[in-house]
């Protein structure tokens, strides 16, 4: 199936292995769209034509899932043209985030089909009617089985060529149908023995399942559109592209926001306080035109001269190791800076936490780190940021 499916891509998609760019994303989403279409109407017709010859609520409650999915793919393809538009002044950084817009109202109509259909099954196990099944119906049945399987494995390969979530949805909708036809297969095959409720009892299973992809869709949704956070492993590759760069000692406070297909990432840097500032402008550009390939957008890069030729460097950092390995609330801390003035000397340094902490045990934490430093370094005044949830320190 995947050979097929790069097949009709390289025939039917121009600069298909271009994935990034909107265009080519919206080609795929068309492609997608518009086989899913015809396909389930196709299926969808025979469905209902036997599901009403042989009354069968299982099996009209299937056609109208198959039907519904031909509707799914119309937003899917309506979905991946809005967000193939560019950026303009009202929306400059695109219409990317139309894509979990589309993949979102797929869930909710989902949803809605299976509660109705529910419903339906209901009324047919209390006011049970006996569906016979022909050998014929039980053939076209699961060939319809076996069409609706290749067409999932076909919207999931499109899905994973292009990382999308929409196409990843409608590959869900599609294997939910499998499912349901499955069990109306297994329904019919029964109603033949004379089991009266079980067409209906088989409805309700199916009709389950409909609203259950609409859930699970749904969730998928939900998350981009809500800002989630990145994989690790994008934060650990932007982390080591930052540190290849001649005279980076360390990365911290990463953010990183997605927007469709466009990225924005910023970091802060550790150089050496020693650097003038033409080498701390030109270390900064390097960083960001280096991170800047790995992502599609744009990269900031925030300059921290920290002064690790200090002679009390080493000591005050094992100091600040030592009381952070006593914390089982503290992760790390990073971004030790030492200002030196006449009389005293200022520790600036940063500490990650554990999630879920009250503001009073935050406070609670910067005492207590502060307390146990001054016990060892008394002439020296400490300052203590806490990073927030959306910066990553890897």
């Amino acid at each position: 199936m995947k050979k097929l499916t790069n097949w009709i891509v390289s025939k039917t998609i121009k600069g298909h292995e271009n994935t990034k760019d909107l265009r080519v994303r919206s080609d795929y989403g068309r492609l997608e769209g518009w086989v899913s279409i015809i396909i389930n109407l196709i299926l969808f017709l025979f469905k209902l034509v036997a599901g009403i010859m042989i009354k069968s609520v299982s099996l009209t409650t299937d056609a109208m899932h198959t039907l519904f999915d031909s509707i799914t793919s119309i937003v899917v393809i309506v979905g991946f043209k809005a967000a193939g538009r560019p950026s303009d002044r009202e929306h400059p950084f695109g219409h990317g985030r139309v894509e979990p817009v589309a993949t979102l109202i797929i869930a909710v109509l989902l949803f809605i089909t299976g509660f109705e259909m529910l419903k339906s099954s209901i009324e047919a196990i209390i006011n049970p009617k006996v569906a016979t099944a022909g050998v014929g119906i039980l053939v076209f049945v699961f060939i319809a089985m076996i069409i609706k399987e290749l067409l999932a494995r076909f919207s999931r390969q499109l899905g994973n060529m292009i990382g999308s979530k929409t196409l990843m949805a409608d590959y869900l909708h599609h294997r939910s149908d499998v499912l349901a036809t499955f069990l109306v297969l297994v329904g019919l095959v029964m109603s033949n023995y004379g089991l009266k409720r079980i067409d209906g009892i088989m409805g309700v299973f199916v009709s389950l399942i409909i609203a259950y992809s609409g859930y699970r869709i749904g969730k998928e949704a939900i998350s981009p559109l809500l800002g989630e956070a990145p994989s690790p492993e994008k934060i650990k590759k932007i982390r080591d592209i930052a540190l290849k760069v001649k005279g980076v000692q360390g990365v911290h406070d990463i953010i990183y926001h997605e927007y469709g297909q466009i990225e924005l990432c910023s970091l802060h840097v550790e150089v050496s306080e020693d650097a003038s500032s033409v080498e701390l402008h030109g270390i900064a550009e390097t960083v960001e035109k280096n991170a800047a390939v790995e992502i599609n957008g744009r990269v900031v890069v925030h300059v921290d001269p920290v002064n690790r030729n200090y002679p009390l460097y080493e000591e005050i950092k094992n100091s600040i190791d030592k009381i952070i390995s006593g914390s089982s609330e503290i992760i790390s801390f990073h971004e030790l800076r030492i200002v030196s003035r006449k009389d005293r000397i200022k520790l600036i340094f940063d500490i990650v936490l554990k999630e879920d902490l009250k503001e009073k045990d935050i406070s609670r934490i910067k005492k207590y780190v502060s307390a146990k430093l001054r016990e060892k370094h008394k002439d020296m005044d400490v300052v203590i940021n806490i990073d927030p949830k959306y910066v990553y320190n890897p």
